[in-house]
């Protein structure tokens, strides 16, 4: 991908529905694959212990919470550097 060019958008699952949430994080999971340090790359979770809100959680943080913070990641200088799998491939 050109650094100029913006990520293409990408499919991913929030699963809210756990019995502790909201005083547990919501899984995240991408459905198309993306390159980015805080995403396992064999099955697209969202590492809690990588991605700042979900390591910090607190009961207030909402789901925009969430998206807002991981944008933000991907929108970094060194993330937005990393070479991204084809458009449209998925885990």
């Amino acid at each position: 991908m050109a650094k100029d060019r913006p990520r293409e958008p990408h499919l991913l699952a929030l699963d809210p529905l756990r019995p502790q949430y909201p005083d547990v994080p919501p899984e995240i999971t991408f459905l198309t694959r993306i390159n980015l340090p805080c995403v396992d790359p064999t099955s697209g979770k969202v590492s809690p212990n990588k991605l700042g809100v979900l390591a910090n959680w607190k009961h207030q943080y909402t789901l925009e919470t969430v998206l807002v913070e991981l944008r933000r990641d991907m929108a970094t200088p060194q993330n937005r550097k990393l070479a991204q799998p084809a458009e449209g491939a998925t885990f």
